[in-house]
């Protein structure tokens, strides 16, 4: 990661918190480069007849159609948002402006096979802006090999909340850039394994039987609704 720090060095890594945040740099500048190399794909391809817009879009190989407002479907996910705003995130409030269904190329096959693994739930996700563009294209993706384990909480993995403010802190809003971006997914969760502290398990090395790692916070939705 290039740091500009003049004439002094640079400031060692000695602690969890420090490569945590350097692990989600890492992260980031992996989805801009997707991001990047789309608009550069883009820019040398543009035909006379197509709006670069047009163009942009289509790389994304993802379709996005516009929700109504005053639509059964708009209203739930409202409702969903107010219900699941933990109360410990009272700095700041949520507001649905847009709702977009998505359809990835390809996704409803590759989710076929997970059909047959019970616990679905609609779950949250959320990551920064500048990511959307890697994320609608490639999907949400475990982070490679070479990524230190050490800046996961609980391991590599694809990391969903069941409380959208949680996911929300993860969009990195600002009161100068208050609009942010989320998904929210239908998740095949299996069997849970259960943790109340940080570990370091992955999908190759979770007990038999579970199929994915639930870390247990102090909230959780009202399951009455």
């Amino acid at each position: 990661i290039p740091h500009a720090c003049g004439l002094g060095s640079l400031p060692l890594l000695d602690n969890v918190e420090l490569i945590k945040t350097k692990t989600e740099m890492i992260d980031n500048l992996r989805e801009i480069e997707i991001a990047y190399s789309m608009l550069d794909q883009s820019n040398n391809t543009i035909e006379s007849s197509e709006h670069p817009i047009d163009v942009h879009y289509k790389k994304l190989k993802c379709g996005l159609q516009p929700v109504d407002h005053n639509s059964e479907e708009f209203k739930i996910i409202e409702q969903y948002i107010i219900k699941t705003h933990a109360k410990t995130h009272d700095q700041y409030t949520l507001k649905l402006r847009e709702l977009f269904k998505t359809t990835r190329d390809g996704e409803f096959d590759r989710f076929k096979k997970f059909q047959i693994v019970d616990n679905h739930q609609l779950l949250w996700h959320g990551s920064r802006t500048t990511n959307f563009a890697g994320i609608l294209s490639q999907g949400l993706r475990i982070a490679p090999p070479e990524a230190p384990v050490t800046g996961y909480m609980f391991g590599k993995g694809v990391y969903f909340a069941d409380m959208v403010s949680k996911s929300a802190n993860y969009c990195w809003t600002s009161k100068q850039s208050p609009e942010g971006l989320m998904l929210l997914c239908e998740v095949a969760l299996g069997k849970m394994y259960e943790c109340y502290k940080a570990t370091s398990l992955s999908a190759s090395n979770l007990p038999n039987g579970t199929h994915s790692v639930k870390g247990c916070g102090s909230t959780m939705p009202d399951p009455k609704g």
